[in-house]
């Protein structure tokens, strides 16, 4: 405890020289100063420590004993604050600090949003924006409960989201909503009809009355099983007993010719680098970006822009709205480049393969396929006719 007294009110660390440095201890204790830490450094010579107040009165004692008093070094919390004061930088950079945990400790800076996986976080933190909850919202003056309730009313896919403050930081946490289950009608009637044009191979009717024969060639949108059941006397087929109307279900597998095209242009612009830059720097704060750079900033004709970014973060992934960025365009030119035509042809191959198997079904089938190229005002045209087996029927409308 007195150790810390003593550096609060200071002290002064003074060095003796004299014939009988001893004689001056007499003194100091007859006047009532108080002293500590001696240390004899010869016979002539001692050091010893007093208070920072009484530090005037021991050094003027000292001609009373024949001896020269000297402070060597100035110890406490006085003498730091002298020393902090020369340091104008250190002061404003301490004030500025200072001034940040006050002022900006009450903004909302960071917003941390987590339990969403359909809905994306751009989508959530629009949303929050709009109703007023953004980075530079002021705490105080935010009502989580309000803002969770407002944000639920326009978010139809959340079933739950909570808004927690702490500090510069705005916690959200939601809850999506199950997804409904697609429920297939069953009251009405309804026939299956063709989506696509083709031959007839396959009929397997579930539910309804099958209207065509394998053979048969159909078109888009004609009936193939119907969703009339006519009954019958079983003696007599031509005498109707009753009719009833059901939602007709089944499969019907058809031959259909599948035609996609594609073509690729043999020439291409490519970017060749003149070597020529410029570059801009901007500070943003809250979302409003400044241009610090002295340098005006014009672009090329034709250029590439790359910006690069460096934020103030907290850790753990939570950056401030504080960040460096620079913007550099660098200049090209563009040399027209004469392309393979092999390799767009097995390009063009390739991506019409992949659109055919995304026209079929699970259960579909390609059963031949016959390839067309050709070369028409520089590009390179590649047509894919198949035939294939597909499951055309589909619920038509009631």
């Amino acid at each position: 405890m007195q150790r810390a007294i003593n550096y609060l009110r200071g002290s002064v660390r003074l060095e003796v020289v004299g014939p009988y440095p001893e004689r001056y201890f007499n003194i100091c204790s007859a006047r009532g100063i108080r002293f500590w830490g001696v240390e004899r450094l010869d016979e002539t010579s001692l050091r010893l420590t007093v208070s920072k107040v009484q530090a005037r009165r021991a050094i003027a004692l000292g001609a009373r004993c024949l001896c020269d008093v000297t402070a060597v070094q100035e110890r406490g919390a006085p003498s730091r604050a002298r020393q902090l004061a020369r340091r104008y930088g250190m002061l404003a950079g301490l004030a500025l600090s200072l001034a940040a945990v006050l002022v900006l400790s009450r903004f909302v800076m960071v917003i941390h949003i987590t339990g969403n996986e359909a809905v994306p976080t751009e989508i959530i933190r629009a949303e929050l924006a709009r109703i007023g909850l953004d980075v530079g919202s002021y705490g105080p003056a935010l009502e989580p409960r309000e803002l969770s309730n407002r944000a639920l009313m326009d978010l139809e896919e959340l079933s739950f989201l909570s808004v927690n403050l702490k500090g510069i930081r705005a916690e959200v946490v939601v809850r999506e909503k199950a997804p409904v289950p697609e429920l297939e009608p069953t009251e009405g009637e309804a026939d299956l009809v063709a989506a696509k044009a083709g031959t007839v191979e396959e009929i397997i009717a579930l539910a309804g009355t099958a209207l065509v024969e394998p053979g048969a060639e159909v078109e888009p949108g004609d009936a193939l099983i119907s969703g009339r059941v006519t009954l019958t006397r079983r003696d007599d087929p031509s005498v109707v007993i009753d009719s009833y109307g059901v939602r007709a279900k089944g499969f019907v597998w058809a031959e259909v010719e599948e035609r996609l095209s594609a073509a690729f242009p043999l020439t291409a612009s490519w970017k060749v680098y003149t070597g020529e830059t410029q570059t801009r720097w901007e500070l943003s704060f809250f979302s409003q970006r400044f241009q610090i750079s002295k340098k005006t900033f014009q672009p090329f004709a034709e250029y590439d822009k790359i910006e690069e970014q460096w934020a103030l973060s907290l850790g753990e992934g939570l950056e401030l709205p504080i960040a460096l960025h620079r913007v550099t365009a660098r200049a090209y030119e563009g040399n027209a480049v004469a392309l393979n035509a092999d390799q767009a042809e097995a390009l063009l191959r390739e991506t019409l393969e992949r659109r055919l198997a995304r026209s079929l079904g699970e259960y579909d089938a390609v059963l031949a396929r016959d390839w067309t190229v050709e070369r028409r005002d520089g590009a390179l045209s590649v047509t894919l006719t198949a035939r294939c087996r597909e499951q055309i029927a589909v619920t038509g409308e009631e």
